[in-house]
C-alpha cells in the first residue's frame, strides 16, 4: 500500500484516499486511543511501481573495505613497568 513517504503522490499524481463509507466507531475514545483515521484505499497505479512500499537502505559494494578497524599495537620505548612489590593497604 502506498503512503506519502514512498513518493507515489509525485510519481502517479494520486495519494491513497480515505474510504468515504467509513465512520468512527462508537466506542472510540479520542483521549485514550488517539485521533481516529479512516482506513485508506490503496492506489492501484502504485502497485509494483518504483518508490512504493517499505523503504530499504541501498547496499553499495565497497571494494576498498578492509574489515573492522582496530588500533595497531606499536612499541612505546618510554613505557616502564613499575616494580612488582605490592603497596601496603591504607
Amino acid at each position: 500500500m502506498c503512503s506519502y513517504a514512498c513518493g507515489c503522490r509525485g510519481a502517479h499524481g494520486r495519494a491513497p484516499r480515505a474510504r468515504a463509507d467509513s465512520t468512527q466507531p462508537e466506542d472510540w475514545d479520542t483521549e485514550e486511543d488517539g485521533e481516529w483515521e479512516a482506513p485508506s484505499i490503496p492506489n492501484p497505479k502504485c502497485r509494483g511501481a518504483p518508490g512504493c512500499g517499505p523503504w530499504t537502505r541501498p547496499l553499495k559494494p565497497n571494494p576498498a573495505h578492509k574489515g573492522k578497524w582496530s588500533a595497531p599495537l606499536i612499541d612505546n620505548p618510554e613505557y616502564k613497568v613499575c616494580g612488582t612489590e605490592r603497596l601496603a593497604p591504607m
